[in-house]
């Protein structure tokens, strides 16, 4: 899948996209190369100003979290206690899933109703930004599918 923005590697940080030759290419573990969700996030214009996004440590209960009273968001982009990573789509949707909470906090007319976390304006405005990430090949229809 090609996407026009950086990419970050795990040992060495962020790197321009730039055409790698095949050798490069070989050398680096799948793992080591995805591309970077802020920079997927500007492109799908959310408000990234207004929150803080943090990638906190493996959790076994949560993939993400969002804290309307600090507008703080967490995400565990880890599979396990290894270390191995979640796939950029698990990560970009999961992103984009706290993103969705945060844009309805700040929805002067939005009131939670006790119990009901995803209402029907809430999956309105998800399934919005996956569409428009899919329209700028951020991401792809199947692989969001085939996340569990």
């Amino acid at each position: 899948m090609h996407r026009e923005h950086l990419l970050k590697t795990r040992d060495s940080g962020i790197i321009p996209n730039k055409q790698l030759n095949l050798n490069e290419v070989l050398t680096l573990r799948e793992e080591q190369l995805y591309p970077n969700p802020m920079c997927a996030l500007q492109q799908l214009n959310m408000p990234l100003d207004e929150v803080t996004i943090k990638f906190r440590p493996y959790s076994k209960t949560y993939y993400g979290r969002y804290f309307p009273d600090s507008s703080r968001i967490f995400i565990y982009p880890y599979n396990d206690e290894d270390g191995n990573f979640m796939s950029f789509t698990s990560i970009l949707c999961t992103t984009i899933h706290e993103m969705v909470h945060h844009i309805q906090h700040q929805d002067p007319n939005f009131k939670r109703q006790k119990g009901i976390r995803h209402d029907p304006k809430f999956w309105e405005l998800y399934n919005h930004f996956l569409d428009r990430a899919v329209s700028k090949s951020i991401l792809v229809r199947e692989e969001i599918e085939n996340i569990g």
